[in-house]
């Protein structure tokens, strides 16, 4: 899904001179989908179909215990638990591009969002 806008503004000055400035708005593509987790995959591809790099990937637990985030300026994926009074913490993942983004470190399954037969949605915004 793409979302495009163009404002045209149109500006009277001093002297009964006019001018228009166009500008466009950023185009957002947006994907999503879902996975089973392994806790067998560090560093675990996800195709994201966007053909760019995420600006943003949203992941949840269809059991609501964790949610987690990454963005294109860390490798690195956010995570915490819920409610948002418990844990939280990063973990170093790969780096997002244009194919894939990565989930899953050895050991920090749980916190990386790879865990073993846990179904996770996701949404990816580029």
């Amino acid at each position: 899904m793409a979302i495009v806008s163009e404002v045209v503004a149109h500006a009277s000055l001093v002297g009964g001179a006019e001018i228009t400035l166009h500008s466009h708005a950023v185009v957002l593509k947006t994907s999503y989908g879902q996975y089973t987790g392994d806790s067998a995959t560090q560093d675990r591809p996800i195709a994201h179909g966007l053909g760019v790099t995420p600006k943003v990937v949203l992941i949840h637990r269809t059991d609501m215990i964790y949610a987690f985030r990454i963005t294109a300026q860390q490798a690195a994926i956010k995570w915490w638990k819920t409610p948002a009074t418990a844990a939280a913490g990063s973990e170093n993942v790969a780096a997002m591009d244009a194919t894939n983004f990565y989930v899953g470190k050895a050991g920090k399954y749980n916190e990386t969002a790879n865990l073993t037969t846990i179904v996770y949605h996701w949404v990816a915004i580029g």
